[in-house]
């Protein structure tokens, strides 16, 4: 589980070195910081990466994250997904469904501990 673990984070770290990623994502909320990285090219399933970071800029490795992709201009929700620990404060979602163009809004639920924020990021998907 580890080594499969491992494998689909190094692909897509080098899915992204060779640009197959979109451009980084940077939002805030209450106690967190998140950077997510997706394509937003084609539909379909794609990976999506959240790095989750403290006020202070440290990795937060004990979190339980859940990705909600909402289209609500056409009443459309994607199937949550959770994850759950990780290292140095990286969280692949490995097949998240966008099955349509346009603007989605990212709900991103992050806990840790007694602590919740709710984060969303719009996305437009070409």
């Amino acid at each position: 589980m580890v080594g499969q673990r491992l494998l689909l984070v190094m692909s897509m770290v080098f899915a992204c070195v060779l640009g197959a990623c979109g451009a980084p994502i940077t939002a805030q909320s209450e106690h967190f910081r998140i950077t997510m990285t997706l394509e937003q090219e084609g539909l379909g399933k794609r990976p999506v990466m959240v790095t989750l970071v403290d006020q202070s800029g440290n990795p937060v490795d004990n979190a339980i994250i859940t990705l909600l992709p909402v289209m609500r201009q056409h009443g459309m929700l994607a199937p949550p997904l959770t994850v759950h620990a990780s290292q140095s404060g990286e969280y692949l979602f490995p097949d998240v469904n966008l099955d349509m163009s346009g603007e989605w809004q990212m709900q991103i639920t992050i806990v840790v501990g007694t602590t919740t924020d709710l984060i969303e990021i719009p996305v437009i998907i070409e």
